[in-house]
């Protein structure tokens, strides 16, 4: 597993819609949070949205001495244009391509970045990959499967991305399922990748520290797996996954 130090974050809150979301998050451990922009999300926040929820970090910084978690945008097909305004208005540490973006959108995205930021104030990149839910996926298709999956975490990683994360696909949507890829596999993609790979898809407090132990990862993402209702972040269950998954990532 990669360096801990070296990772933008290990625990990720994401699709907060809330103030108060992004304080409990902070509150429970959590390293970052996501805001997701994409508008046909039951997460999706606004520019008037984001804003308070991305202050409610900066004006109650962590008692615990930890830093601030950072703040991650999450953007499905948006322009270069639209991302750049978004990273700059809200001050994002972190910009997630989840869409079908190209590694040449990615490159072209990066070179903006450098030309409007300075180096100490540009945010990392995370790129999502989707593959097959593991209940969805045969035992005979699952090596070919993989192999897509290994080609693409190369193509990423040698183009430079901060973290590659890995999410369940679902037909017409972007993340947030509540569906799991098959963790056993995780090992062996790492191989492929000299950037650290980031678990998503199905994760909850009762199952994080498995998935860790199995997958062999440093770096965590939930959405689904801590809301009650849908759509909407328990504070319990924050503080519970965090706590969890921590413990399994200092093991």
């Amino acid at each position: 597993m990669a360096n801990s130090t070296s990772l933008p974050f290990q625990i990720k809150i994401c699709g907060l819609t809330k103030p108060q979301q992004a304080i409990d998050a902070s509150t429970a451990g959590a390293d970052a949070i996501g805001l997701n922009f994409f508008e046909p999300s039951i997460r999706y926040v606004s520019t008037a949205q984001a804003l308070p929820i991305a202050q409610a970090l900066r004006d109650n910084p962590p008692t615990n001495g930890k830093p601030t978690p950072r703040v991650v945008g999450v953007f499905v097909n948006h322009t270069q244009q639209e991302i750049l305004h978004l990273t700059k208005t809200i001050g994002l540490d972190g910009i997630q391509l989840h869409g079908d973006e190209t590694i040449n959108f990615f490159q072209g995205l990066r070179s903006a970045i450098a030309e409007t930021f300075p180096d100490d104030s540009r945010p990392f990149f995370v790129r999502a990959l989707r593959t097959q839910p593991n209940q969805d996926q045969p035992n005979n298709d699952r090596e070919l499967e993989t192999e897509r999956v290994a080609k693409e975490i190369r193509a990423w990683s040698d183009a430079g991305v901060d973290t590659i994360l890995l999410d369940a696909a679902a037909t017409g949507e972007f993340g947030g399922t509540g569906k799991s890829i098959d963790w056993s596999l995780m090992p062996q993609l790492q191989a492929s990748s000299d950037t650290a790979l980031a678990l998503a898809g199905g994760l909850n407090p009762t199952n994080v520290a498995q998935a860790i132990k199995t997958a062999q990862v440093n770096i965590v993402d939930v959405a689904s797996g801590v809301e009650s209702p849908k759509g909407i972040k328990c504070p319990k269950h924050v503080k519970k996954f965090v706590h969890e998954a921590r413990l399994a990532l200092d093991r």
